[in-house]
């Protein structure tokens, strides 16, 4: 069986045969986070043009991360899922 047809596949979410929701969530949020910060740093497109699509790119993939994070609220428990939200709402935001 191929490594694609041993996951179960839920959107954009792709279950590893060994693997918990749990961790395939905490995977997805560690995945757009990687995904925002690699849209900064790409210098492929003209100045002001990257500028402006690097930043709603930026804050696209971590508003994906937050919603992931909504998914694990009850097994984080409310503080830590309150911290962390908020964290990745900040990152978000223009100084």
């Amino acid at each position: 069986m191929s490594g694609a047809a041993a996951r179960k596949s839920f959107g954009a979410l792709a279950l590893r045969p060994d693997e918990s929701l749990q961790h395939a969530l905490v995977r997805s949020i560690q995945s757009e986070i990687e995904k925002a910060l690699a849209r900064l740093g790409d210098d492929s497109r003209p100045r002001g043009r990257r500028t402006a699509q690097a930043v709603h790119e930026f804050r696209k993939h971590f508003k994906n991360a937050r919603g992931t994070l909504q998914l694990l609220r009850n097994a984080l428990g409310a503080d830590v899922y309150r911290e962390e939200s908020s964290c990745f709402r900040d990152a978000t935001r223009l100084p």
